[in-house]
């Protein structure tokens, strides 16, 4: 039976997370407010699914590859370069091109990109790596309590994208598509920003 206690302790986290802000949060406001709900939708998804492989990696203790200092390097670098692409090419997309109609978008191509942002970032591995680590000793390595704390942590996340989303939904119906390709710039810019401070960490 699952106990409150974990539950409460996983839905206050997943709060907790939801409200950080990093690369996925700018990234899945951005494609909310200048592409929609469905985009949106896709976007958390991704990361979602992202999560969830970083947690399984973690518990199954799948890591030795990235706990390697050379292999937490590479990829860090790869990471840093990849969000850093994806913010220039926010910031250099003219606001006309906002006003593309929802059925031309690649759904898949936003799941994924939300995806790999989420996974390339080796703090998120650390991240995740720590809790696991600080809550299986917490709750004395029983495996149904660190399940049920993880379990309510991503949905906990999830429902927030999701709020998220309507939210973005709410102000793109104020903003004119001059505003709208401000906010892709100022999210291109948090991204690039993330990306540089990613690769000078690692270095």
């Amino acid at each position: 039976m699952f106990e409150l206690k974990v539950i409460l302790e996983g839905v206050f986290f997943g709060l907790t997370l939801s409200i950080l802000l990093g690369p996925t949060f700018f990234y899945l406001m951005q494609a909310s407010i200048d592409r929609g709900f469905r985009a949106g939708f896709s976007v958390a998804l991704g990361i979602l699914l992202g999560d969830i492989a970083l947690v399984l990696c973690a518990y199954l203790g799948a890591t030795q590859f990235f706990q390697l200092p050379q292999n937490k390097t590479a990829l860090g670098l790869i990471g840093g370069m990849v969000i850093v692409i994806f913010g220039c090419a926010s910031i250099f997309q003219k606001a006309s091109s906002l006003e593309i109609k929802i059925e031309q978008l690649d759904y898949f191509m936003l799941g994924l990109k939300g995806l790999l942002i989420n996974i390339v970032n080796p703090f998120v591995w650390l991240f995740w790596l720590g809790i696991i680590s600080a809550m299986d000793s917490k709750y004395n390595s029983v495996t149904e309590n660190l399940l049920t704390f993880l379990f309510f942590v991503l949905l906990t996340t999830v429902l927030m994208d999701f709020v998220k989303i309507y939210i973005a939904g709410k102000l793109k119906k104020k903003l004119s598509p001059e505003a709208i390709g401000r906010v892709n710039t100022l999210a291109g810019i948090a991204l690039v920003i993330f990306g540089i401070v990613l690769i000078w960490q690692v270095r």
